[in-house]
């Protein structure tokens, strides 16, 4: 648990195409806000929806899918009617998935496998480079630069234990019996801004967005 950190990066293609991090709710969340979840669910019952499972294939749900201004056709996509508990309180739109074909949950084509299809990208190639991760100005982890792989299909990262434990001592947290980085619910506003420095461009994300909470008193930070 010591490794594992919030997902905060930026998709750079082979043109350098930027994908804009915007913050947004979920649907269910737009839903829930303007009194709308039940009305949904009673319009659109469960049996009209698909289940998720990796051994079955999943068609017939299509849209534009817009990726820094590159609009993919006919990409697959799903609507999940449940999420686990700290999922559902992430500021999130959902999961893009990269993977390879071979290994795509239920036999869908990635966004990044249709823009190879569709002649969208010039080369069939997308990297991310992580220049250095800073606390209050202080470089914590990645100082020289280092490379990074994306793995959109989760909402954590992982790196060197080292950095890893410079981050969250950088930040306040505390490791408790079971090796969590934990801080107190009661702190969370006077946490520092951690940034995260991609391709020359800095992204700063506040601790309301690196820290968990898990109950009233208690937090885990999941840098």
């Amino acid at each position: 648990m010591k490794w594992t950190f919030v997902l905060c990066a930026l998709v750079a293609f082979s043109e350098c195409i930027r994908v804009p991090l915007i913050k947004g709710k979920t649907a269910w969340q737009a839903l829930q806000e303007k009194g709308l979840w039940e009305e949904y669910r009673n319009r659109f019952p469960y049996q009209h929806m698909v289940k998720f499972q990796a051994q079955n294939g999943v068609e017939g749900m299509t849209n534009d899918a817009d990726v820094g201004g590159i609009t993919v056709s006919n990409q697959i996509f799903g609507l999940s009617e449940t999420e686990a508990a700290f999922l559902r309180n992430m500021v999130a739109d959902g999961i893009l998935g990269l993977a390879f074909p071979a290994i795509a949950a239920s036999g869908a084509t990635s966004v990044f496998d249709n823009m190879m299809n569709q002649g969208l990208v010039s080369q069939n190639l997308f990297s991310v480079y992580l220049s250095g991760v800073t606390i209050n100005g202080n470089a914590v982890a990645c100082a020289g630069g280092c490379q990074a792989i994306v793995d959109t299909g989760t909402s954590l990262i992982v790196g060197p234990s080292s950095d890893i434990s410079n981050m969250n001592d950088g930040v306040g947290a505390t490791t408790d019996s079971y090796g969590d980085a934990t801080v107190s619910c009661d702190d969370i506003q006077s946490m520092p801004e951690v940034t995260f420095n991609i391709n020359g461009q800095a992204f700063t994300i506040p601790a309301s967005a690196y820290v968990s909470q898990k109950g009233a008193h208690n937090a885990m930070s999941i840098l």
